[in-house]
C-alpha cells in the first residue's frame, strides 16, 4: 500500500472577475515582481513502502539552512519566479536527495484561467450536434484544439476578453447565450485582423487555429442555452467563474482510495475532506498532520512550490519566448532543470498516472519544450 503526502500551492479557493478593475480577483497587485499563480497543483511525495528509507536529516544538511529554521518550506530554499529558482544553490540538493531516494513525485494540476472557460466549447459542439448546425469535426482531437485555441485568445488580450464576459455576466448566461456567442465570435473575428496581434498570429498553426474556431462560433450563433456553462455561488454574489476546489480535491483523493494520504493540517482543506469523506462508501484511510511533525509533508511543500513556479513560468510565456530562454540558461540553471525531469521521468516510468495535467494542449508542448528540447527540436 503507497502513502501519499500532499501540500498545495495556489489554492486561491474561489476565482470569478471583479466587477471593478474587470480582472480575476487573485489579481490585486499588478506590480507583483512573480504575477499570482493560475495554476493550482495538489502534490507532494509518495512511498510504495510501509515506511520510506529516505534520510531527511541528510537532507537538511546538504540543504545548509540556517540554525533558526524549525520548518522547511519552499520558501526556505527559493524564491521568485521559477527562472530564478533555478539559480538556488538549495534546488539541486533536493532534486538528487529526491532521486535517490525510494521517493516518487506525484502532483494533480489544473490551470483554472483553462478550467473557466472550456465549456464554451463543449457546450458549442453539443449543440451543433443537436441542432443539426452546418458544422462537422475534422478530427477526434479537434475538440481539445478548439480549447487550447480559446485559451490562447483569452490571453491575447485578457482585459478586453474579461470585459466581455462580465458585461454578459458569465458564466450566468441565461436568457444572453446567443449574445454572448455574436459576441465573441465577433471578438475572435477582430483579433484576427487586429495588426496588434498581428506578429503573434504568425506564430505557427496559430492563425489557422483562429480561423476555425471562428467557423465553430459563426455556427453555434443561434445557441439558446448552454448546459455545461453554469453560474456557480451564492444568492447576491457575483457569478464565480470556480467557486469552490472541493471537486479537485474529491477528484484526487478518489483516485487514492487504496491508499494512505497524509495532508498538513490546515482548516479550510480538513474541511473539504471531511465532506468528501460524509459522502463516500469507501472512505479514503487519511490523516492531517503538522507539518512541523512530518517530514514528507515539508518535502512535498518544496517539490510541488517548484513544480507550481514551473508551470506557471511555462504558462506565462510562448514558445518562442521559452526556447530563447532556455538558450541562456547557465551551467547552474541547466544542470537543476535537468536535475527536475530525471525526477519526473523516475516518476512517470513507474505510473503514469502520478503526474495528471488539466491544461491547455499547448501548455503542454511548451513544458515539453523546456524539459526535452532535445526531442522537440528533433520534431521542428
Amino acid at each position: 500500500m503507497a502513502t501519499f503526502y500532499y501540500d498545495e500551492s495556489n489554492n486561491h479557493r474561489k476565482l470569478w472577475i471583479d466587477p471593478e478593475r474587470r480582472a480575476y480577483n487573485i489579481d490585486k497587485d499588478t506590480q507583483r515582481k512573480v504575477p499570482v499563480g493560475r495554476n493550482f497543483v495538489l502534490g507532494g511525495v509518495v512511498h510504495y513502502s510501509a515506511t520510506s528509507s529516505a534520510d531527511f536529516p541528510a537532507l537538511i544538511n546538504s540543504l545548509n539552512l540556517d540554525k533558526s529554521v524549525k520548518e522547511v518550506k519552499f520558501n526556505s530554499i527559493a524564491k521568485g519566479d521559477f527562472d530564478s529558482c533555478l539559480k538556488s544553490e538549495r534546488i539541486g540538493p533536493l532534486l538528487r536527495w529526491l532521486i535517490s531516494s525510494d521517493l516518487h513525485l506525484h502532483f494533480f494540476n489544473i490551470n483554472l484561467e483553462y478550467w473557466a472557460f472550456i465549456d464554451i466549447v463543449d457546450d458549442c459542439l453539443l449543440w451543433c450536434h443537436e441542432s443539426g448546425a452546418n458544422f462537422q469535426l475534422h478530427s477526434l482531437d479537434e475538440p481539445d484544439q478548439f480549447k487550447d485555441t480559446l485559451y490562447r485568445v483569452i490571453r491575447m488580450d485578457r482585459a478586453s476578453f474579461l470585459d466581455l464576459a462580465h458585461s454578459f455576466g458569465y458564466p450566468d448566461l441565461e436568457g444572453k447565450t446567443a449574445s454572448f456567442i455574436d459576441a465573441l465570435a465577433e471578438r475572435v473575428s477582430s483579433l484576427l485582423i487586429s495588426p496588434d496581434h498581428e506578429e503573434e498570429l504568425e506564430e505557427v498553426g496559430l492563425r489557422p487555429a483562429v480561423e476555425r474556431l471562428l467557423e465553430l462560433l459563426d455556427a453555434s450563433r443561434g445557441i439558446d442555452e448552454m448546459i455545461l456553462v453554469q453560474a456557480t455561488g451564492e444568492d447576491g454574489e457575483e457569478a464565480m467563474l470556480i467557486d469552490a476546489f472541493t471537486p479537485f480535491y474529491d477528484y484526487t483523493v478518489g483516485t487514492r482510495r487504496q491508499d494512505n494520504v497524509v495532508m498538513d493540517m490546515e482548516t479550510n482543506v480538513k474541511e473539504i475532506f471531511d465532506k468528501s469523506r460524509e459522502r463516500s462508501d469507501d472512505p479514503v484511510r487519511f490523516r492531517f498532520v503538522d507539518s512541523k511533525e512530518e517530514p514528507l509533508v515539508q518535502v512535498s511543500d518544496m517539490i510541488t512550490g517548484l513544480v507550481a513556479r514551473c508551470l506557471q513560468f511555462v504558462d506565462d510565456h510562448n514558445h518562442q519566448y521559452l526556447a530563447e530562454w532556455y538558450g541562456k540558461l547557465n551551467k547552474w540553471q541547466l544542470e537543476n532543470l535537468s536535475l527536475l525531469k530525471q525526477l519526473i521521468d523516475k516518476s512517470d516510468d513507474l505510473d503514469p498516472t502520478l503526474l495528471h495535467r488539466v491544461v491547455a494542449d499547448g501548455e503542454k508542448s511548451k513544458f515539453m519544450l523546456i524539459l526535452y528540447p532535445e526531442h522537440f527540436h528533433s520534431q521542428s
